[in-house]
């Protein structure tokens, strides 16, 4: 064991420094800053899980209704996949109910993700010093550790993404096909379309792509097993995915969305870079490596092109690349192939490279920061296209000032809305009282646990078999409210207009009174992992524009 170690040390020890790096850029106060709306989706049914064995809409005391169209008549959850809810509800088993727990498995996957990538490098064939490249840039790549530090699906994207081309470079061994077989059914159940589209790529490669022709055996082998533990799943799950935009029939929207993508795979890609690099690169080590670039890019392409035809551009401007993050490990891994090829193997070369791609603009997005002014773009307008996300001064287009944005937030505390809003009621609120809120329902309730009411309205799908199986009369009517929590942004949204006004109508001629608590400054978006639309400490939303407007402060009132 000893001297398997010391072996280890001496063949691997740059990737092992960049994982202890890598854990040090993960982990610090991962519990600290409250979850977003969608991670505490997850975490519902994490803790859901706990209490039933499934991840049911109601848990005994509150319902999830974020999706009210994704349930089986039975109130189980089957819209999204079911990876991370039970791993989830395994840390909080271990863990404890806390904000860590719930985020420590995809923190984990995370790091898995460093050295898978560094594997499926060597894997295909480059150089030692080439996969430490790529895993160097992805620690370069804040977009990547907003993701892992979310307790949601895309860190498991990431980790299986790369481990399914990995064991898919394996499969000329028979041994090995259990192996791919089941990193592609453990990334279809973390989320369905980037398993699809891997599935696909890696198929029209074995096909179509030579040198991979002997994996062709071994993968149609694998289906055999991937398809009936898959295929079930999507008759399932046919009613999630409520923000899928049909492909369009219009060119102009097609070739919108195609120009919202490139500009949405920024993040991750530095696609005029590459093409300098490319101009660069010694050919005769660009053509050794020709593998792995074939094997990443045709996957990238796969993953790109779901999104288009998925997602209108409005959509792709809110989301970013989160269906698809998949494509930030993949395009780190083109990036320290290029960074080699062009640098010959010089270490001061590659370093100087390094940091270019991944501390400035350079070698991806320079030319849109200069072309437009963020005041020309109302990034408020969902239905606006190309989207292009621009800092407010010369030197925030020049320099990733995400990065020490980031830095400062995993040890300076980034408190927004929500946190406010939970230590308000925390503080004046009973724990069985029953709170009306128009957003952020489950991260609200899993750090107070108070039931929330009019959760439901006649038009959700969930609504009559929610009724049926007896869930209390409070879920749907929100004049049960004691205290409501009202963010004028939101009043829009999940028919929270019409229960309020209806609540009040009823409130009148009940005698109840309405009395206001407290007010809390609105910060919009709760720090979503899309760089575009994160709040970082000191720095705010490095790419504003619109966003920097001020918004009406959120407000608490108590029913009596």
């Amino acid at each position: 064991m000893i001297h398997f170690i010391q072996n280890t040390w001496i063949s691997h020890r740059g990737i092992l420094i960049l994982l202890l790096f890598a854990a040090a850029l993960i982990f610090p106060n991962l519990g600290r800053d409250v979850m977003w709306n969608d991670e505490g989706d997850t975490a519902y049914w994490g803790l859901s899980i706990k209490h039933s064995g499934l991840p049911s809409a109601w848990d005994g005391r509150n319902f999830d209704a974020q999706d009210p169209g994704g349930f089986t008549d039975n109130l189980v959850y089957v819209a999204l996949p079911w990876v991370t809810p039970y791993v989830t509800a395994v840390s909080m088993l271990l863990f404890g109910e806390t904000t860590w727990a719930a985020r420590f498995p995809c923190a984990a996957a995370g790091l898995g993700t460093v050295l898978m990538l560094y594997l499926l490098v060597l894997r295909a064939g480059a150089e030692r010093r080439t996969a430490l490249y790529s895993a160097s840039l992805l620690l370069l790549c804040v977009p990547f550790f907003l993701y892992v530090r979310s307790c949601r699906y895309y860190a498991f994207i990431m980790l299986f993404t790369c481990a399914a081309l990995w064991a898919f470079l394996k499969l000329d061994d028979r041994r090995k096909i259990p192996v791919f077989a089941l990193t592609i059914i453990l990334l279809f159940h973390s989320l369905y379309p980037p398993a699809i589209c891997v599935l696909a790529a890696l198929a029209f490669l074995a096909l179509a792509y030579k040198p991979f022709h002997k994996y062709r055996r071994g993968f149609w082998i694998s289906l055999l097993i991937i398809v009936p533990t898959t295929f079930p799943w999507l008759l399932f799950s046919q009613n999630g995915f409520s923000d899928i935009a049909p492909l369009p029939l219009s060119l102009e929207e097609l070739l919108s969305r195609i120009g919202q993508v490139v500009i949405e795979i920024g993040v991750a890609a530095p696609l005029l870079g590459w093409l300098g690099l490319l101009f660069l690169a010694n050919k005769p080590l660009l053509k050794r490596n020709r593998g792995l670039l074939v094997l990443c890019g045709t996957t990238i392409v796969a993953l790109v092109s779901a999104d288009v035809c998925m997602h209108s551009a409005g959509i792709m401007a809110m989301f970013g690349i989160r269906h698809y993050s998949g494509i930030i490990p993949l395009a780190a891994a083109i990036s320290g192939l290029l960074v080699s090829s062009a640098g010959f193997f010089r270490w001061k070369t590659n370093v100087i490279l390094l940091l270019v791609l991944g501390t400035t603009h350079l070698g991806g997005n320079l030319l849109p920061w200069l072309m437009f002014k963020s005041g020309e773009h109302d990034r408020t307008n969902l239905k606006k296209t190309d989207m292009i996300h621009v800092p407010e001064c010369w030197w925030k287009m020049v320099f990733r000032c995400e990065i020490p944005g980031y830095l400062l937030e995993l040890y300076k505390n980034n408190p927004g809305v929500t946190d406010g809003i939970c230590k308000v009621l925390l503080k004046h609120a009973n724990p069985n009282d029953k709170l009306f809120v128009n957003y952020d329902w489950e991260s609200i309730y899993f750090y107070t646990r108070m039931p929330q009411v009019g959760k439901l309205a006649p038009e959700d799908p969930v609504y009559k078999p929610a009724q049926r199986h007896g869930v209390p009369e409070y879920v749907f009517d929100a004049s049960a409210a004691n205290w409501v929590v009202w963010r004028p942004v939101w009043g829009w949204h999940r028919y929270g207009d019409n229960h309020m006004q209806r609540a009040l109508a009823v409130w009148e001629k009940q005698g109840r009174t309405v009395t206001e608590v407290a007010r809390i400054k609105e910060t919009m978006w709760e720090n979503r992992p899309n760089l575009y639309y994160h709040r970082f400490p000191v720095f705010g939303i490095i790419y504003s524009g619109a966003w920097s407007a001020s918004f009406p402060d959120a407000a608490i009132f108590r029913v009596e």
